[in-house]
């Protein structure tokens, strides 16, 4: 009796090997459990210089190129600020799927994990419309102080765009900040500038550098502490999820909210006098 018991207490039973699960083919979207394990901040060498050759390629070396070729030409100009944003995209996931040899791999060093769809669809667009009213106020006091202190601001780039070009060059603004903007500006700057930055400064100056380089690319002293304020809540919810869906969702947003609103004020006699005929007909 007393020998089974030892027998029984001692003996050992090897455990069942753990399932191997296997990824996801793409394009469906890499469920949580895929997403790269490693800390947020940590990037690898490659995501960062594939991601600076996409942006020196698509927004420094071509369009030098194709302003030098083209000189003054305006439609020239136009489209090529429409096109190289894009061509930006095409380059990153091009090279990254020839330097990591699948999907997979690349959308897990880029922190793509499950697409949140409740997000999206329910409380994404009240979440990106409370930071931009935030936004929005921080850049009205901003304008205050500034006025009195004798600053002088000029009008943002994109406002004066969709004020006064032509409307091809305002379509073109309206998509390239709808569908190119978002997802290029987030893996630049939320997942390689703040992953790069962390590693060797910590998160505090992570923090700051990504936000002040957020704000300065947009070329607006007026909208830059509005700016800073959204590129920190954006890194901010996106360390917190791990999931660099959730900011370019809240990006995605913002921009839809702002584009819609310059549109209504370009637009605003054209869409008067619609509904003025659209009453006239009921």
């Amino acid at each position: 009796m007393c020998d089974d018991r030892v027998e029984k207490k001692y003996s050992f039973v090897p455990e069942a090997p753990a399932p191997v699960l296997q990824p996801a083919a793409f394009p469906v979207a890499l469920p949580v459990a895929y997403a790269s394990n490693k800390l947020v901040s940590a990037i690898s060498l490659r995501l960062g210089l594939l991601c600076g050759g996409s942006f020196l390629l698509g927004y420094i070396v071509l369009p030098v190129i194709g302003v030098i070729l083209a000189g003054n030409n305006e439609t020239v100009n136009g489209l090529l600020s429409l096109v190289c944003p894009f061509l930006s995209i095409i380059i990153l996931f091009a090279g990254g799927w020839l330097l990591y040899g699948s999907w997979r791999k690349l959308f897990a060093d880029l922190n793509f994990c499950q697409f949140p769809m409740m997000m999206f669809m329910v409380w994404g667009f009240p979440l990106a419309l409370g930071i931009s009213f935030a936004s929005a106020v921080i850049t009205t006091l901003w304008q205050l102080a500034g006025e009195k202190m004798g600053l002088e601001f000029g009008i943002p780039p994109t406002v004066e765009i969709m004020q006064s070009q032509e409307h091809w060059q305002v379509a073109a603004m309206a998509v390239t900040a709808l569908l190119a903007a978002p997802l290029y500006e987030e893996i630049l700057f939320r997942r390689v500038l703040f992953g790069l930055v962390y590693q060797y400064c910590g998160r505090w100056v992570a923090y700051a550098v990504t936000a002040l380089a957020f704000g300065l690319v947009h070329m607006s002293l007026l909208q830059l502490p509005g700016f800073l304020l959204i590129a920190s809540l954006w890194q901010f919810l996106y360390v917190r999820e791990r999931n660099l869906w959730v900011s370019i969702i809240l990006h995605f947003y913002n921009n839809l909210v702002a584009v819609s609103m310059l549109l209504i004020i370009r637009y605003k006699d054209f869409l008067i006098e619609l509904l003025m005929r659209l009453n006239a007909n009921t």
